[in-house]
């Protein structure tokens, strides 16, 4: 046995004498200890359903799509569910049917075979579906207004060099750059952990725990109709994630899954494209809606700014007033080349200047032309294609649909 071995196998002993104590906060080390625990030993996957693992596996399940393109859901598809919460829960319509014959079959199974009221799922009942995106993004927008009014605020050096909208678009590129990990588009905003999974459609969740507490987690376990709990969300096209056992995932490539979607017309080759949509096809005009009100918005709450001048021999200060942009200012004098060639060197700012000055200025031309000759959303797949798959992404072993 090689030195490796033995040491492999002392960790793997090390580990099964633990306690499923995994929690957010932990050191580095202890961390490494309890989550190896949780992942290798503490859930049953030598029996029953395959699990879905949403942590180190498919992080982006129903976030891509089976080109790894980011998407989010097109909120017309949507249908209530069963819950008791405070407001309505809604999922993709096809995961709704799924689940109400869930739980009808989980009811009846529970009266003919003899009540378990010691169980958290004899009375299942739905507290999380859908989060649409569009909060999450708006928020992640106003955190960046704010640091960027903070940065360029009255005082600063800095503030003096935004005189017009063209001065701005210059300085807002070069405050983007100083951000450690940038992010404004869609498109990279998807991939963020700060979205959560739910915004596909495609989840529901029975409880409101936390995902980082393992011992919540063996309480699900360890219950007495967690293999029956198992086996009727797969007879109805549905996945248990490994690290959140409350959560169920529509497996939208199991047969059972396939029955339910097939009353709506889709599949799941044709589901990314009939109920989702591409995320790079909208980030040219949210990119140009944030940075018009970014500028409008800094211009409101600072209107006037002081500029020093030479005027015979002596040093003259004047206050000059900054012009907010109208929809008509901008349709006039910024075409539509210009805010592509902007999104294009914010894509690449995204991905950590993923691209040389030389390349990326054959990739803005080549969209440009693609723009001209085609339209723009030809331009856009473009530059998605380019910019998609970043080393990050290349990893990713399996598909994430």
């Amino acid at each position: 046995m090689s030195d490796k071995t033995k040491e492999n196998k002392r960790e793997d002993q090390v580990i099964r004498g633990l306690s499923p104590d995994g929690i957010n906060g932990l050191d580095a080390e202890s961390t490494y200890y309890v989550r190896k625990l949780y992942k290798n030993y503490l859930f049953p996957e030598e029996f029953g359903p395959t699990p879905i693992d949403m942590w180190y596996d498919r992080l982006h399940y129903g976030r891509v799509d089976e080109k790894y393109n980011p998407i989010f859901l097109s909120e017309e598809n949507l249908k209530p569910i069963p819950s008791t919460s405070r407001g309505a829960v809604f999922v993709v319509d096809f995961v709704a049917d799924a689940f109400k014959d869930m739980l009808g079959y989980i009811k009846e199974s529970l009266i003919s075979g003899g009540a378990c009221p010691d169980s958290v799922f004899s009375e299942i009942d739905a507290k999380i579906g859908w989060i649409n995106l569009k909060s999450f993004y708006s928020t992640l927008l106003e955190v960046d207004y704010d640091r960027f009014a903070s940065v360029y605020s009255p005082g600063r050096p800095a503030s003096k060099k935004i005189k017009s909208f063209d001065s701005f678009i210059g300085e807002y590129i070069n405050f983007t750059k100083t951000d450690l990990k940038p992010i404004i588009t869609n498109s990279k905003f998807i991939f963020s952990s700060a979205v959560p999974p739910q915004i596909s459609g495609l989840i529901i969740e029975i409880a409101e725990d936390r995902h980082d507490v393992d011992y919540l987690k063996m309480e699900y376990i360890n219950d007495p109709l967690f293999t029956f709990y198992r086996e009727a969300a797969r007879m109805h096209g549905f996945m248990i994630d490994k690290n959140a056992p409350w959560r169920l995932v529509a497996d939208v490539k199991s047969p059972e899954m396939k029955e339910y979607m097939d009353v709506y017309g889709v599949t799941p080759d044709n589901l990314f494209s009939y109920y989702y949509h591409k995320a790079h096809n909208l980030d040219l005009d949210y990119l140009k809606t944030h940075l018009i009100q970014v500028y409008n918005s800094y211009v409101d709450a600072y209107p006037i700014f002081k500029e020093d001048k030479i005027t015979n021999g002596h040093n003259v200060s004047t206050q000059v007033e900054r012009l907010p942009v109208t929809p008509d200012d901008i349709e006039k004098k910024y075409h539509l080349n210009f805010w592509l060639e902007k999104y294009i060197i914010m894509r690449n700012i995204e991905e950590k200047n993923k691209y040389s000055k030389a390349r990326l200025t054959m990739i803005i031309k080549k969209a440009k032309n693609l723009n001209k000759h085609f339209d723009i959303y030809r331009a856009l797949e473009y530059t998605n294609n380019n910019f998609k798959f970043s080393s990050h992404y290349r990893k990713t072993k399996k598909t994430n649909y």
